[in-house]
């Protein structure tokens, strides 16, 4: 008879214990936790998957709720709960709270501190936290791959490098990429990384891909389509004969692009007649013009153009600083569309000298600065003017100015007073000089002096000197005082310098101290008062060691009439000083207001900042001049409208 013993309650039993264990393990932590962490961590750097992980998506219910942190640990037992909390914010629940933020009237949306004071904005690179695959917060968020493609605005957390950019692809983004490899069989048909007639040319996307890559191929298509076509193209004869982007320029690039088209059978059945037209349009622009950047240099509403970086640009409109879509195509594609700029000024730029100013054919002016004084790479800054010089009367309809101001500057140029235009970087002081300088008679011989030739006058008789960069081996080089001592032997009768930045301030003292009336430049300064600070410091910048006295004194006899312009929060440019030097007190320069812009608040709806232009309620010093050409005011010209009537004016006229 078989005995079967019994097992003993010892080892046996610690055995099964364990195994027992190991079984309510293995269904409590999932068997891939250290691999979901790392998923978890690094999805701001990895591309999320097409679908949950299996692991993931057999999760027990009890085990969802827990967080990352506490994954793998022995279960704590969990408080009594307070109050419901969602499945996603308990998944996050190891990260720190941000703080609380408040959000005031006029400005939706914008963090604010506890006393009111906006937030500084999140740093590009710091994407926003994603939730988990399986959390309610993925479910309930939408794709904003199509928006992405089809804004012309880029959103806040787009990738701004290369390398961001390689690790952020999303998967809609990674399938188009796929999709655009050409397949063996479809290699003969596609232009794929195979040289086509000396020129190699990226895979094309595919067709069902969206606009903005499709045209970002297309870009590169063009680019590499000029590159062969222009050095045959300047060979002609008629090439270098006319500046511009001639008829018969662009006829001849149209030609050399279509019989390219025609020699690359793949490539022309590729594109469409649509996409064709636009790949001529765009070999145009890399030949003849400035590339990638020709859309926002022919939009009238850009006053500016900024390249941080070959993929980020941004434009100013209407005042405020907006990202664009608009990229190029590497860090080559930048320097081509820069040469193309300064070659036509004789300058250039390199690593031994990185910096340089130059200006457009309709005087728009570029600042460039390039690796090594570059961290990020070249970057390009274009300042625009209107191809048509504004008036002052143009500035009275936008509101810059008052009629009133408007009249007293016209009566202070006709009457040659010596006048500085003053304002912070982007006021408007450039087209404030343009507009002064039109009310100059046009029988008058003008000496206009620039750091970059960017005055647009109108009058015929107008002598332009601009200033010269020194060469490669230091010679060369001339600066603006330079040209403003060499302008007193030109016989002028009004010297116009764009901007007093050092020592030539004191050789304009001594021009409008010695007989040269009317007179007009601009330098940066933030008040009028602190516009005689500035030509303080830039005359003891000349190299003479002259008392400050005697500096304050040249000023209170040579310069009449400072005019300051501010750029306000809203983004409008507004006059905000008319101000007239009366002479000294002691040794201090009294100043006189004539017109002064009252703020009234910020409209909490547009944001707009309104308020009045509002006279001084002093009579200027120099209105015997004005008598002098037969310019009469209104008694009432120069006094605030509070006092125009009533017993304040009453008693003012007795």
């Amino acid at each position: 008879m078989n005995i079967q013993r019994e097992p003993d309650d010892g080892e046996p039993n610690s055995l099964q214990q364990r195994k027992q264990k190991q079984r309510e393990d293995a269904t409590t932590t999932p068997p891939d936790v250290a691999n979901e962490l790392t998923i978890r961590l690094g999805e701001e750097f990895l591309p999320l998957p097409d679908r949950p992980a299996e692991h993931i998506s057999k999760r027990p219910p009890a085990i969802t709720n827990v967080p990352t942190t506490l994954l793998g640990t022995s279960p704590q037992p969990e408080p009594p709960p307070t109050k419901s909390v969602p499945a996603s914010d308990t998944i996050r629940s190891a990260q720190p709270p941000s703080p609380p933020s408040t959000t005031a009237k006029g400005a939706a949306g914008t963090p604010r501190s506890r006393w009111g004071v906006p937030l500084e904005p999140e740093v590009r690179n710091k994407q926003a936290e994603e939730p988990a695959p399986n959390s309610e917060g993925a479910s309930s968020r939408p794709d904003l791959t199509a928006i992405r493609e089809m804004s012309p605005v880029r959103p806040e957390n787009m990738p701004i490098t290369h390398e961001a950019q390689a690790g952020q692809t999303d998967v809609a983004q990674k399938k188009e990429v796929e999709a655009a490899r050409p397949s063996k069989e479809a290699s003969a048909l596609r232009p794929g990384t195979a040289t086509v007639r000396g020129v190699d040319l990226a895979p094309p996307p595919a067709p069902s891909s969206t606009g903005s890559v499709r045209f970002f191929w297309l870009q590169g298509v063009a680019l590499r389509i000029a590159e062969r076509i222009e050095g045959p193209l300047q060979e002609a004869p008629f090439w270098n004969a006319v500046s511009g982007r001639t008829p018969e320029k662009r006829r001849s690039v149209r030609t050399q692009a279509q019989a390219f088209l025609a020699g690359t059978p793949p490539l022309s059945q590729f594109l469409n007649p649509e996409e064709k037209e636009l790949l001529l349009r765009l070999v145009e622009d890399e030949v003849l013009g400035y590339g990638a950047l020709e859309p926002l240099l022919a939009d009238d509403r850009v006053s500016e153009v900024m390249v941080v970086e070959p993929s980020l640009v941004y434009v100013e409109r209407a005042g405020k600083l907006i990202e664009t879509s608009i990229r190029f195509q590497d860090e080559a594609h930048l320097m081509r569309v820069i040469q193309a700029i300064l070659r036509p000024l004789g300058r250039s730029v390199s690593r031994t000298w990185p910096m340089a100013d130059g200006r457009l054919p309709d005087g728009s002016r570029v600042n460039v600065v390039i690796p090594p004084a570059a961290v990020k790479g070249p970057t390009l800054t274009i300042r625009k003017f209107s191809r048509k010089p504004l008036l002052l009367a143009d500035l009275v309809n936008l509101g810059s100015i008052s009629e009133p101001m408007a009249e007293l500057l016209r009566a202070c140029v006709l009457a040659r007073l010596n006048m500085v235009v003053s304002g912070g970087a982007g006021s408007g002081k450039t087209t404030l000089l343009n507009a002064l300088s039109a009310c100059i008679p046009a029988d008058e011989r003008i000496v206009t002096i620039e750091d970059a030739a960017e005055l647009q006058l109108q009058q015929r008789h107008v002598v332009s000197l601009e200033a010269t960069a020194a060469l490669a081996d230091g010679s060369g080089r001339v600066t603006i005082r330079d040209l403003v001592v060499n302008a007193l032997r030109m016989r002028p009768e009004r010297i116009v310098v764009g901007e007093c930045r050092s020592g030539e301030a004191l050789d304009m003292l001594q021009a409008m101290n010695t007989g040269h009336d009317g007179s007009l430049t601009t330098l940066h300064s933030n008040s009028p008062r602190d516009t005689l600070a500035r030509l303080e410091t830039m005359v003891m910048m000349a190299g003479l060691d002259l008392p400050v006295q005697m500096v304050r004194r040249q000023l209170a006899g040579g310069l009449q009439m400072i005019i300051h312009q501010t750029r306000l929060r809203d983004g409008s440019r507004k006059v905000t000083h008319i101000t007239e030097i009366q002479g000294m007190e002691g040794d201090t320069i009294t100043l006189q207001d004539l017109f002064r812009f009252q703020e009234t608040g910020t409209d909490p709806e547009t944001g707009k900042v309104p308020g009045t232009f509002e006279p001084g309620g002093f009579r200027p010093k120099c209105y015997p001049r004005f008598e002098a050409l037969d310019i009469h005011f209104p008694k009432d010209f120069f006094v605030p409208e509070e006092r125009r009537h009533g017993l304040g004016w009453d008693e003012a006229k007795q």
